[in-house]
């Protein structure tokens, strides 16, 4: 995943991602996890990387370490068997 906060740094040492997936048609938490960002003063983008081991759709919420909103999304998670 790639959070970018331009024009601005990251500045903050860490995010929060909190990661949701859609049960019954309704989003209900599925994981939160925290990730150190290399260079929050410098940096105005970070990468991390999740793996997915279960089809289906997912909303994913970061925040800064100091409880910002930073970002939100929604993606769809989809395995194709056969060629």
């Amino acid at each position: 995943m790639f959070v970018d906060n331009y024009p601005d740094k990251m500045n903050t040492e860490k995010i929060i991602v909190l990661l949701d997936k859609k049960i019954n048609g309704v989003f209900k938490k599925y994981k939160d996890l925290t990730y150190t960002i290399v260079s929050p003063t410098t940096s105005d983008n970070t990468y991390f990387s999740f793996t997915f081991t279960e089809a289906g759709s997912y909303r994913f919420t970061i925040y800064s370490k100091e409880i910002k909103k930073m970002a939100s999304n929604t993606l769809e998670i989809v395995y194709k068997t056969g060629s």
